[in-house]
This record gives structure tokens, C-alpha cells and sequence, in this order.
């Protein structure tokens, strides 16, 4: 079992040594069973990104008592959607090479937040289009477009 696959359970395995249940965690977080059950099983299609996960994952380190700084390091690097950053560090001479964790962590909380910007941006073209056109054309009834 790679590193990035034992992450999860090896959390799991952790809190169970301990005696913690996911309902404690869940209780003291404000983060639901399912979002703990989903990192201990590896799955985090359903987690935040960036600073929110590493949030998350260093409230969760912390109530089993194990280093909140190193498990969120961790998390980033078993991440998958870290990979294409962990690709470009990976290709020969390349200048991403010489980053510190921080760094890599840094441009992928900042390369999601531009995607969102642009999506977001593009959302807001649309709304304000349509509501030209609405004002523009009134017999076109606006549910349609919006």
C-alpha cells in the first residue's frame, strides 16, 4: 500500500487506538460523519479544497492527538487534486523543483481560487446579459434564461 492510500486508514487506524469516534469528531468539528468517514476511506471527492481541507484535517489530527502541521502536509500530498502540481515539481529542471511545501501549497490554493474566479466571473457575464436582454425584449420571459 502506497503512502497516499494508507493515509486514511492509517488516521482511522489512529483514532481507534485512542478511542474516538467519528460522532465525537463530528460533534467537536461541526463537520459531518460523512466528511470524516470519506477522509479515513481516502475519498475526498466531497472535501473543500486548500485551506479548507487542510482546516479540516489538522481539527481532525488534533482531537486524535497526533501533529496537525504534519497530517496537513500529508493531506496535500495524497491529495489528487495536488497531483498536476506534484507533475510539474517531478519534470526535469524544472523551477517549481526548488519549492518549499508552503510554495506547492500556496499555488494550488491560488490556481483553484482563479479557476473559481473565472467561473464565477463567467456566471455574472451571463446573469447580467440575460437581464439586458430581458430588459431589452420584455415579452421574453426571463425564467427561460436565467
Amino acid at each position: 500500500m502506497s503512502a497516499r492510500e494508507a493515509f486514511g486508514p492509517n488516521l482511522r487506524r489512529l483514532r481507534m487506538q485512542r478511542g474516538i469516534s467519528l460522532e465525537f469528531i463530528a460533534r467537536e468539528t461541526k463537520v459531518s460523519v460523512a466528511i470524516w468517514t470519506g477522509l479515513e476511506k481516502n475519498d475526498l471527492s466531497r472535501w473543500p479544497t486548500g485551506i479548507y481541507a487542510r482546516a479540516y484535517v489538522r481539527s481532525y489530527a488534533q482531537l486524535i492527538g497526533v501533529d496537525p502541521e504534519a497530517t496537513a502536509v500529508e493531506l496535500s500530498r495524497s491529495d489528487r487534486r495536488m497531483q498536476y502540481v506534484r507533475a510539474l515539481i517531478e519534470e526535469p529542471g524544472s523551477p517549481v523543483a526548488k519549492w518549499s511545501e508552503a510554495d506547492v501549497t500556496r499555488y494550488a490554493m491560488e490556481n483553484v481560487a482563479h479557476r473559481v474566479s473565472q467561473f464565477l466571473h463567467g456566471e455574472q457575464g451571463a446573469l447580467l446579459c440575460t437581464a439586458r436582454i430581458v430588459e431589452t425584449v420584455p415579452w421574453i420571459d426571463a425564467k427561460y434564461y436565467a
